[in-house]
């Protein structure tokens, strides 16, 4: 997960939100999300950085129930809940 900003840690504590609701309201400075074939995953995060961007696998796209799911925060969100 990237390091999130100083802002929307401020924002967060302000609005005495919890961490589900902040990142799925925020995106707690994951960024633009850019889906690529598997193949291509290894080439992506230099793609990105000779154009000025930083990037990380943050996962798989797998069929099945619409669902987000953060293991590293203990988050996990249902297609209701994103609007999906």
């Amino acid at each position: 997960m990237p390091e999130v900003p100083e802002v929307l840690l401020f924002m967060v504590e302000q609005q005495k939100m919890g961490m589900k609701e902040a990142y799925a309201t925020l995106n707690m400075g994951v960024g633009y999300v850019a889906i690529v074939k598997p193949h291509d995953v290894d080439q992506a995060p230099e793609a990105a950085r000779v154009t000025g961007f930083k990037a990380f696998d943050a996962g798989v796209v797998e069929c099945g129930e619409q669902e987000v799911i953060v293991p590293e925060l203990g988050i996990s969100y249902h297609h209701d809940e994103l609007g999906f």
